[in-house]
């Protein structure tokens, strides 16, 4: 007895589905094959993981805020000094809230030092902002040069 055509095409189609999946879900816990293209497609979850295993492996010890609803996303710890980093996925440029609540973040967490990560560009009113808050703006050069050094570190 031989099975419909639909059948055939449904089992490819799950099959297919369940190696991208698989794919993607790899990229995300090795930093050193993703590019800004794949970051760009993530969702907004997996971009704050993504961001983190890749921060993790450039040095940085992770740890997540007690209170999610702070607007952090990560603290940092590296030589002692404690960093708020509010990740942020965009598809234009980052306005001046998310560096309003950066600071607030990093203030609530006793951090030193508070971090806006996005995957875009700051709009020149954010850079001003951040200049007189001291957020530190880390936009999608920072991005780059943070996947290159994931990448010169190896496996």
């Amino acid at each position: 007895m031989a099975f419909p055509v639909y059948w055939w095409i449904i089992g490819a189609v799950f099959v297919m589905a369940l190696y991208l999946l698989g794919h993607y879900l790899c990229l995300l816990e090795d930093v050193s094959q993703v590019g800004l293209y794949e970051i760009d497609r993530m969702t907004k979850k997996d971009f704050q993981h993504f961001c983190g295993q890749l921060l993790k492996r450039v040095g940085y010890q992770i740890q997540r805020p007690q209170k999610a609803k702070q607007w952090i996303t990560i603290i940092l710890e590296k030589e002692g000094q404690r960093t708020a980093v509010m990740v942020r996925q965009y598809a234009g440029a980052v306005g001046i809230r998310p560096v309003e609540k950066a600071a607030e973040g990093a203030a609530r967490n006793h951090c030193a030092r508070a971090v806006v990560l996005t995957n875009r560009e700051f709009t020149v009113e954010a850079r001003q902002l951040a200049g007189q808050l001291g957020v530190e703006l880390w936009d999608r050069d920072k991005l780059a040069d943070l996947l290159i050094v994931a990448r010169s570190q190896g496996r």
